[in-house]
């Protein structure tokens, strides 16, 4: 996102400090800033409210499945308008898969948590599939209060 629009604020963060050690090997080779990048806690981040115009994630709620509410939660604090989701999908996926988000304990209901905790689906669909080796869904949530 940073090399194709450079001008804009782009943070990203890991729970891993490993991950982010790994992020900064790849910024430096692309000849990207590395000084966005920190370790954080998803559902503790340490980031101002509304902070945020675009909270995006990719991959990474799936494993979060304990903390799942407190993390949306957090995002929804920090977002100023909008989240953008794409994470494994069990809705648009076929059994196989739907067998192994089972197995893993993903979470099956992220859009309708999301309704729930009070953002508004804008839309919810198959994500492409060359986006992600895995069957995964595209979620664009607006918060209920920005407009």
């Amino acid at each position: 996102l940073k090399k194709a629009m450079p001008e804009l604020e782009v943070l990203s963060f890991d729970y891993s400090p490993h991950r982010v050690l790994s992020a900064e090997f790849n910024f430096r080779r692309l000849g990207l800033p590395t000084d966005a990048l920190f370790v954080g806690d998803g559902s503790r981040l340490p980031l101002p409210d509304r902070s945020i115009d675009l909270v995006f994630t990719s991959h990474v709620l799936e494993q979060m499945q304990e903390v799942l509410d407190t993390a949306l939660r957090e995002i929804q604090r920090v977002a100023r308008r909008f989240a953008v989701h794409l994470e494994p999908s069990y809705r648009f996926a076929g059994w196989g898969h739907r067998l192994r988000v089972r197995r893993k304990d993903y979470p099956t209901d992220l859009e309708a948590r999301s309704r729930r905790l009070g953002w508004r689906v804008v839309e919810w669909r198959a994500a492409d599939p060359t986006w992600a080796p895995t069957p995964a869904e595209w979620i664009l949530l607006e918060k209920a209060d920005a407009r």
